[in-house]
């Protein structure tokens, strides 16, 4: 089974590692990291990257489901890998694709609705005494309920 991560990283010798080693262990796990993290799948940074650079010419909304669609289309391949080369890779595609869908949708509500308040849909008066009678019901228990139909 092979790994994405260095070997050289992980080795030990019998003087402990120096303080070169370290450093350039931890740069090049940091390097790793941040070209990782530039791939085009839409919730991590190359993907908000693509939906700033699509959003020029196809508008906010058109461009977040298009890098949304590339994002999971990346969390497939990752996990399609992950099956043959490292389980971990299955899981970061579960939260990529997952996370690519819920910016998408979340994107697509506040398209729905601009710049209203949320008491635009509240109702402006109390509910009516029916209203405030069925929430009585639903707050009794299960001995009021009993009492009741006796």
């Amino acid at each position: 089974m092979k790994t994405l991560a260095p070997a050289s990283l992980f080795t030990f010798h019998a003087e402990g590692p120096s303080l070169g080693t370290l450093a350039a262990g931890v740069a090049a796990v940091n390097l790793f990291l941040a070209l990782f993290n530039m791939i085009p799948a839409f919730p991590m940074d190359g993907g908000r990257v693509l939906r700033a650079l699509l959003a020029n010419r196809l508008g906010f909304l058109r461009a977040t489901e298009i890098a949304a669609f590339i994002g999971q289309g990346v969390a497939f391949a990752l996990g399609f890998i992950g099956l043959f080369y490292n389980p971990m890779l299955i899981f970061i595609a579960i939260f990529v694709y997952l996370a690519a869908a819920a910016e998408a949708h979340m994107v697509a509500m506040r398209a729905m609705s601009p710049e209203r308040p949320s008491r635009t849909g509240m109702p402006s008066e109390t509910p009516p005494a029916c209203m405030r009678c069925l929430i009585g019901l639903v707050s009794l228990s299960a001995a009021d309920m009993v009492l009741l139909q006796i």
